[in-house]
């Protein structure tokens, strides 16, 4: 980012754009805390961990080390800086806020809360094309999915995006595969993605998704 770019426009409590990076975060941790759990922040520091705060939980309020971070991606030096440390946080007894989660290596040392989803910004809708061989699968799934599914989605495809399934091909495919060749070129299943995407070699990035809706009339 240039000093001639700022980040999106979010308009949220006084901040007209959104955190650009660390500072950030902790600014809009500030604004909105109480609304994520933390009644009462103990101390925010310079070094490890960022901040110990006080957290609402079911069992009562507990003391908790919290660590920002812009991108969760950046949690990677502490990996390594501060491994002893980190042994606290294997059974999540830590927390990592942060504008955008998309490194999901980092739960497996604490939770995350990814402040962009906390503040109901930067839901996207996608597109995703689905070939004839594929689309039995969308017909057979019942209205609302239960279980979860692994669907290929976009790299930047985030937990809580909508995808919308574009039955592509032609009707040679369709009638090859057995599916409705009068739903080509149309979206009739829209689905719900409920994990951040891993690589794939196959198809290139897939999550779990979910279905959430069928439509009676198809857009075409």
């Amino acid at each position: 980012m240039t000093k001639y770019e700022r980040s999106d426009l979010i308009a949220f409590r006084g901040l007209h754009y959104a955190p650009e990076n660390e500072l950030g975060v902790v600014l809009l941790f500030g604004k909105i805390h109480r609304e994520l759990g933390f009644p009462e922040i103990d101390v925010i520091g310079a070094d490890f961990p960022d901040c110990w705060a006080y957290q609402k939980t079911t069992r009562g309020t507990r003391r908790i080390m919290i660590e920002f971070e812009f991108k969760t991606r950046s949690f990677k030096k502490h990996v390594k800086k501060h491994e002893r440390e980190l042994r606290l946080l294997k059974p999540r007894r830590g927390i990592v806020i942060c504008w955008e989660h998309h490194w999901p290596y980092v739960e497996k040392y604490a939770d995350v809360i990814e402040l962009k989803t906390a503040v109901g910004f930067g839901k996207r809708v996608w597109i995703q094309c689905t070939n004839p061989k594929y689309q039995g699968g969308l017909d057979d799934a019942p209205m609302r999915l239960k279980m979860q599914w692994e669907w290929t989605v976009s790299y930047r495809a985030r937990p809580n995006d909508i995808v919308l399934m574009y039955r592509c091909g032609t009707k040679w495919e369709a009638r090859r595969y057995g599916v409705d060749e009068t739903l080509l070129q149309s979206i009739a299943n829209i689905y719900e993605v409920t994990s951040l995407p891993e690589k794939d070699k196959e198809f290139g990035r897939y999550a779990h998704v979910r279905q959430v809706a069928r439509l009676r009339e198809p857009l075409h």
